[in-house]
């Protein structure tokens, strides 16, 4: 988990005081949400398994609000506040990416664009120059990031063009290859 000290976030001309916090420092992988499964006896999501979406180290996808919640709770932990997530992603500014203002590519996030010259996507974590300001990884592209209250955010692989801005309402319930999470405490 990385630290997140308390400060504002910035969004759609507001400024929010949002606590300090830890959050993960990436989405939970599929062996973290593997160990989840064998303790509870929760159901496996549809994707875990397929080719593609199976690696050890990949974000888990197909998980509900709901799995995620008990997911959070079962590791100690919770879904982030959407605020909390932003100000991972934003810090103190009111950038579109995590990193600044420089447009995405391939060395800062998985989206479609990207995917488009390279079709082996890059590993999570092998994105330095696509951290947050405190040092979180795979904040945009890659899954969209379930937070409190079934607000998704982050954009995912088949993103376009995937920037802060953008945010997704959804049913506690909704499952989809493009939904992942992360925790924070």
């Amino acid at each position: 988990m990385g630290r997140i000290p308390a400060g504002v976030v910035c969004t759609g001309g507001q400024r929010i005081r949002v606590g300090a916090c830890s959050i993960d420092l990436r989405p939970v992988t599929n062996h973290e949400f593997a160990i989840f499964l064998s303790s509870t006896g929760h159901e496996t999501p549809p994707w875990m398994h397929q080719s593609g979406f199976d690696g050890h180290n990949q974000p888990v996808v197909g998980v509900t609000y709901e799995e995620a919640c008990a997911y959070a709770d079962w590791a100690g932990k919770r879904l982030p506040t959407e605020f909390e997530w932003l100000r991972a992603a934003r810090g103190d500014q009111e950038w579109n990416h995590p990193w600044g203002d420089a447009p995405c590519d391939v060395g800062r996030c998985d989206y479609a664009a990207a995917r488009r010259g390279y079709p082996d996507a890059v590993e999570p974590l092998r994105r330095p120059m696509g951290r947050g300001p405190f040092g979180h990884h795979d904040l945009l592209g890659s899954v969209w990031e379930w937070c409190d209250g079934s607000v998704l955010r982050g954009g995912f692989f088949g993103s376009n063009s995937p920037d802060l801005t953008t945010r997704l309402e959804e049913r506690p319930l909704r499952r989809s290859s493009g939904y992942g999470f992360r925790c924070a405490r």
